[in-house]
Formats: C-alpha cells, sequence, structure tokens
C-alpha cells in the first residue's frame, strides 16, 4: 500500500481553533493553491483552521493527513468524527499511540513534531500571541522547515500580534494566498522523505 508521501511533497496548514470568516476563506484558497501545485495537505484535525483545511483538501480533490493527539480510533475533537471518516477514504489518519497508552493535554503539542516533520514547509492561517499554532512555528523552526504567515487584514488585534510575533520569530510574511506560490512552486522535494526517527525530534 502507498500512501501520499510516496506520490507528492506535503505541506502543514495550521492556525487558530477560532478562526474569522476571513480567515476560513484564506484557508481554503491556500489549501487549493497548494493541491493544484500537486501537495499533500497535513493539519491536526483541530476546530477551525484545521478541520478548515482538511474540508477544502477533500472538496478541490487533493490528499490529506490528518495528525491525531491519540489513537486513530478515537477522533479528538469528537465534533471532527464525520470529516475524519472523509478524511480516512480519501487520506490518512494518523497517530502514534493506542487506546492502551494515555491521553493526556501534552499530546497535543507533542503530535506538532510529527505534522511539521512530514511537511516540506508550515503555512499559518490565523493565530493569536499564543497557542497551538504558535507551539506549531516553533516546533518547525526547531526541525529547519519554513514557516510562512498570512498577513491579517488588521481588523483583529489578537490576530495582528500572532502574525507579528511569528514574524519576528523568522516566519514568512504572505500578503494573500497567491503570494505563496512562487515558494512552492520551486519547491523539488527539498525535504527528503522522513528516514529516521530524527527528523521528528
Amino acid at each position: 500500500m502507498t500512501s501520499p508521501f510516496d506520490i507528492r511533497p506535503a505541506v502543514a496548514v495550521v492556525g487558530t481553533r477560532a478562526i474569522s470568516p476571513a480567515g476560513a476563506r484564506r484557508a481554503r484558497e491556500t489549501v487549493d493553491l497548494l493541491v493544484r501545485l500537486g501537495y499533500t495537505i497535513v493539519s491536526g484535525l483541530a476546530l477551525g483552521t484545521g478541520a478548515c483545511a482538511h474540508s477544502a483538501a477533500i472538496d478541490c480533490g487533493g490528499e490529506t493527513v490528518a495528525v491525531l493527539p491519540g489513537d486513530v480510533t478515537v477522533v479528538v475533537p469528537g465534533e471532527n468524527r464525520d470529516l475524519a471518516a472523509r478524511i480516512a477514504s480519501s487520506g490518512s489518519l494518523l497517530g502514534e499511540i493506542t487506546h492502551l497508552a494515555g491521553m493526556h493535554k501534552g499530546r497535543f503539542i507533542e503530535r506538532n513534531r510529527i505534522t511539521s516533520g512530514l511537511s516540506d514547509g508550515v503555512v499559518v492561517i490565523e493565530t493569536g500571541r499564543t497557542g497551538g499554532s504558535v507551539r506549531q512555528a516553533e516546533t518547525a523552526f526547531r526541525q529547519g522547515r519554513s514557516v510562512y504567515v498570512l498577513e491579517p487584514d488588521g481588523s483583529d488585534a489578537k490576530a495582528v500580534a500572532g502574525y507579528q510575533h511569528l514574524v519576528l520569530a523568522g516566519a514568512i510574511p504572505v500578503a494573500s494566498p497567491d503570494d505563496l506560490s512562487p515558494h512552492f512552486g520551486r519547491m523539488q522535494h527539498p525535504i527528503s522523505r522522513v528516514t529516521t526517527l530524527a527528523d521528528f525530534w
């Protein structure tokens, strides 16, 4: 059996769970572009941006991978069970533990290394100054992955603060989804497919 990673590169698309309508639109535009460029979409099946990214990938005929914090048979959050079933039919659900292992809040942070470790880059759609997307970006930086952050429209002070924080941390600012094309359009599998556990740490 082949996986999406055997035939195409991947990009992680992440962001706040409390995504704005404008952010959701930009997430869909971003995913549509990346799928047309030949990328598999990776995210964490979280509410908000994650769910939007997975759904958009499926809707435009692309492949998507959901990295879960626990057992793949126990979908978290429960509100995304139907979406998980859609992903399983055309993409992949991925987890590193079984139901026999204890579930705790730290699992949500631990899975970040897998999300970005499988990806050639991370695109942050919308985020505040703190939270899971910032932690994901920090993990990606440590793994040597490029992080891109979309510029907010300025109406949301939290999103502006998150954008500025990530840019100061080393993320590449992007004015609009279309502006990602020069970056990902010339990527020719720059990150070799994972061959050692070191890629996840």
